[in-house]
């Protein structure tokens, strides 16, 4: 497996309970770890390689009339004492870009890396901020020699921002990347009970994390070993936990925090795929230890390990030694910010996409069989449906065609770092009761579906903007809708819902636009 380059700082939290209660301690760690790149780079000359992105032509939406406030001196007046404050008119001029492809070459012409970027939404205002157009008329009079320019500066904005997104995406794909992290380390204490054998698995991998700081690169075989047998020490109390009795040495709250220890040593080593699996249990088991939390919370791990699975999917699985990792780190040095970029508008982007589908093509297979041939292990099959985009975050979208579902799928509940859910137009009838263990959620979209009722535990979603339960069969929402003060969107059309409780859903809600 992969390993990292940490060091390590240490502070220790103290997480006080009854006394009556076991005290869980947790020591936070803060590490750097060396991301190794996306590519190969044993196998890539640096010297010779190209950049090159295209991004689809903007479309330009209609243009806004805005007012605003200016600052203007009176005609003559030189004095800024003289400045009045004067409405004044502008346009402002909306586009949109599906996004971008991204091919890296090298001198032979070979495609080395080819990436698709997300799409865009901006736009671009003309007359702002100038004391010439307080009357419209005059606006109106130079816009339409203005217009002729408005379309150069949209692709030259565009262009720009696509050359800084695809620097980015270059860094990450060729070169190593040193990354700031926390990690938590739980331990525990208890008068009714012995976590002698725990505390002291706990004792060693602490050690290893401060001992990463002393100028070792990489975590070498001893190290690795130690945390191999905490890692034992752990999975076998909790082989005799008790999940229903709170007061078993290994219950349910201490089984959490185990997992979570589990997770860390696996991150540590390089298992994403077993650090995964190990976060997801450890927050199915007990919801509080997903709430974020100085950043090391089981969300963040959960959402940092996605990352960098996605990341190693493509990777060797060798163990990088310290003469290995020096020589990454010396090539980002060398390179980074040097290798040609080239930003094209309309007239490269099909050549590039057709490059990129076919590249895109090759890769899947190769993910593909990687999965299969990893992660056999998982049981949850929505996890791979998941995507992740900078700008949305984990995204699930379950399409009703061909496969519709009549009821909400437990498996989904598991999946506590996601962002967006969308399931419309399938026949789900019923959401589950402790639907608000989805506490990271910001867009949930169930229209079209059978739903009766709402479960108040949805109060729980404190991160929810839209909510779309349109076209469904729904009466009367919980009063635990209250809680989502966060919610700014909310679709109600199409369901019997009463005058008189549409009244009481906008009083619990006063800042929420309801659609009807």
């Amino acid at each position: 497996m992969k390993a990292f380059v940490v060091f390590c700082a240490a502070t220790l939290v103290a997480a006080g309970t009854p006394a009556t209660a076991t005290r869980f301690e947790r020591e936070t760690f803060k590490v750097r770890t060396v991301q190794m790149p996306l590519l190969d780079v044993d196998r890539i000359d640096y010297g010779t390689l190209t950049v090159e992105v295209a991004h689809d032509v903007p479309e330009i939406g209609e243009p806004q009339l805005r007012t605003t406030k200016t600052w203007c001196r009176p005609n003559g007046s030189k004095s800024l004492k003289d400045a009045v404050e004067v409405p004044t008119h502008y346009y402002e001029i909306p586009h949109h870009t599906d996004g971008a492809v991204i091919v890296v070459r090298s001198g032979d012409g070979s495609v080395v890396h080819s990436e698709r970027l997300d799409p865009h939404d901006g736009h671009v205002r003309f007359g702002y901020d100038q004391c010439r157009y307080w009357l419209q008329s005059q606006l109106d009079e130079d816009w339409a020699v203005g217009m002729k320019r408005i379309p150069g500066e949209i692709d030259n904005d565009v262009r720009d921002l696509y050359r800084t997104i695809s620097e980015r995406t270059v860094d990450e794909a060729l070169f190593a990347v040193v990354r700031e992290d926390k990690i938590p380390l739980f331990s525990f204490r208890d008068k009714r009970h012995d976590y002698q054998q725990e505390n002291t698995a706990a004792g060693g991998a602490a050690t290893i994390y401060r001992g990463l700081n002393d100028g070792a690169l990489v975590l070498g075989p001893t190290g690795r070993e130690r945390l191999e047998a905490s890692i034992a020490r752990w999975t076998e109390a909790l082989d005799q936990a008790d999940m229903q009795d709170k007061q078993a040495r290994i219950s349910r709250k201490v089984a959490a925090r185990l997992h979570a220890n589990i997770g860390v040593a696996q991150m540590m080593m390089g298992e994403t795929i077993e650090a995964k699996r190990s976060f997801e249990t450890s927050s199915r088991m007990w919801g509080a230890t997903v709430s974020r939390s100085n950043g090391t919370g089981n969300a963040d791990l959960l959402a940092r390990i996605a990352e960098r699975r996605q990341r190693e999917a493509r990777q060797s699985s060798e163990v990088f030694d310290a003469e290995q990792t020096e020589h990454r780190l010396d090539l980002a040095d060398r390179y980074r910010g040097k290798i040609p970029l080239t930003v094209f508008g309309g007239e490269r982007y099909e050549t590039l996409s057709a490059v990129h589908l076919e590249q895109a093509t090759v890769r899947l297979v190769q993910d593909i069989a990687t999965e299969k041939a990893t992660d056999e292990g998982v049981v949850n099959r929505y996890e791979n449906q998941v995507m992740h985009t900078s700008t949305q975050g984990f995204v699930l979208f379950l399409m009703p065609y061909g496969n519709k579902l009549d009821t909400f799928p437990d498996e989904i509940l598991e999946l506590t770092h996601l962002n967006r859910l969308r399931a419309p137009g399938h026949g789900i009838e019923k959401l589950p009761d402790d639907i608000g263990q989805l506490s990271a959620l910001e867009v949930l979209d169930l229209s079209g579906n059978r739903i009766i009722g709402v479960p108040g535990n949805i109060g729980q979603m404190t991160q929810l903007r839209k909510l779309d339960l349109a076209n469904n069969r729904i009466e009367r929402l919980p009063d635990e809708i209250s809680r989502l003060q966060s919610l700014k969107s909310l679709s109600l059309k199409g369901n019997p819902i009463s005058d008189q409780e549409l009244s009481r859903i906008r009083r619990l809600l006063p800042n929420c636009k309801i659609k009807m």
